[in-house]
């Protein structure tokens, strides 16, 4: 068996961690696989493989997108490019989306009479990646709100007074993106997208059509059942199976770094060169 961990975030998108104690943390953890996959943002790569290296874990580099659907829809690239992908248009353009909605947040705040920011926030971000994660602790501090869950339900949350939908392209162009630049591209936390496997087919069969390599299975957050289900689905389909928490430090409470799986669950020598 093996510990690993192909979905985490720092500080560079809406994570707690910096790169290099989320890899500190990863080491004392006895994870021997880590990709960082921040949202819409790949600044911190280099500073990740580099404490990656120092503390003797295989990093792989990663990216977290969100694709255009009904529901939550998230696509994981993993071994890109970064270089390349970071002067990619359609990737400026996502990046630029993400920022107009969050100067539409605190637009719609404002006139609410909340007193906040763009500035604000864009000054107490440690990362390059502005998320409602961000917005939501500056409504805590300034008293708006007593926690982090409270903030999204009054304000941030699909359907609250603040909340703004933003810009997002089609799975297809997400997951072309992503293999345009020698990538391999994952479908995140399905059950996050749906709680009907039926549908989650339905999504794979599509995805397929477009490229996708993998999709994430094993996640501590995950029932015996839905692995089970999602592993069938990869099996249908032809998909490698991967593993990742979805760790964000303490934003998210439930998630815990690091999950045990079989030592061939995936191609080592094509998502990271090998162990």
């Amino acid at each position: 068996m093996l510990k690993i961990d192909l979905h985490t975030h720092s500080t560079f998108s809406d994570g707690t961690l910096t790169t290099d104690k989320l890899v500190s943390l990863a080491k004392k953890r006895s994870i021997s696989v880590l990709s960082l996959t921040d949202h819409d943002s790949i600044c911190g790569i280099t500073s990740f493989l580099n404490s990656c290296n120092k503390h003797k874990i295989k990093g792989i580099a990663g990216v977290e997108l969100s694709a255009k659907y009904p529901n939550v829809l998230h696509i994981l690239g993993y071994r890109f490019d970064y270089n390349k992908l970071s002067g990619n248009s359609l990737f400026k353009e996502i990046r630029d989306g993400r920022e107009e909605r969050n100067n539409a947040v605190c637009n719609k705040l404002k006139s609410i009479g909340v007193d906040i920011s763009f500035d604000e926030i864009s000054n107490g971000t440690k990362g390059d990646t502005i998320a409602r994660p961000h917005i939501a602790r500056i409504l805590v501090k300034k008293g708006y709100a007593s926690n982090i869950k409270e903030a999204f339900a009054k304000y941030l949350q699909k359907g609250a007074i603040g909340y703004v939908s933003r810009f997002r392209v089609d799975p297809e162009k997400c997951i072309s993106l992503i293999r345009e630049n020698g990538g391999l591209p994952v479908l995140a936390h399905p059950w996050q997208t749906s709680l009907d496997i039926f549908e989650i087919r339905k999504l794979v069969i599509e995805l397929k059509d477009f490229g996708i390599w993998g999709i994430e299975c094993y996640s501590n957050s995950n029932k015996a059942a839905h692995v089970y289900e999602i592993l069938k689905i990869a099996k249908e389909f032809g998909l490698h199976v991967t593993a990742g928490s979805d760790f964000h430090g303490d934003n998210v409470h439930d998630s815990s770094m690091g999950i045990m799986v079989p030592d061939d669950i995936l191609p080592w020598a094509r998502i990271c060169g090998g162990l």
